[in-house]
């Protein structure tokens, strides 16, 4: 995971067009599952990536930092490896549908189709 925390524009104009700009550059990120803006960890947008290795990671890094251009921008990362032999919950498709949320949201798709 990657934190990234962007100036923000006062104008705008200039904002719809920063995040316009940084949408259509982020979405050249093949490594990337994940990227979204938001709030946290001294953050505004977050970006979940796979890596074979360390050197692909680092190599993501500076990409990443093509975007250091604003006179506010930092990351922050936590990885995770993959290969430890202790893990507490992997994230799976199984993970994700026994989510509250996600038969939360079976359970209304279900009302609707009897009504």
């Amino acid at each position: 995971m990657t934190f990234a925390d962007f100036e923000t524009p006062t104008d705008l104009q200039a904002l719809r067009k920063r995040i316009e700009e940084y949408g259509n550059r982020l979405a050249e990120i093949p490594q990337a599952v994940m990227i979204e803006r938001g709030l946290g960890e001294d953050a505004n947008g977050v970006v979940i990536s796979f890596h074979e290795d360390y050197s692909g990671y680092t190599e993501f890094q500076r990409w990443m930092k093509q975007f250091s251009t604003s006179s506010k921008f930092a990351l922050y990362s936590f990885i995770i490896d993959l290969d430890d032999r202790v893990h507490y919950r992997s994230l799976t498709f199984s993970t994700l549908a026994k989510h509250p949320r996600a038969l939360e949201m079976n359970e209304k798709e279900m009302k609707e189709k009897e009504s």
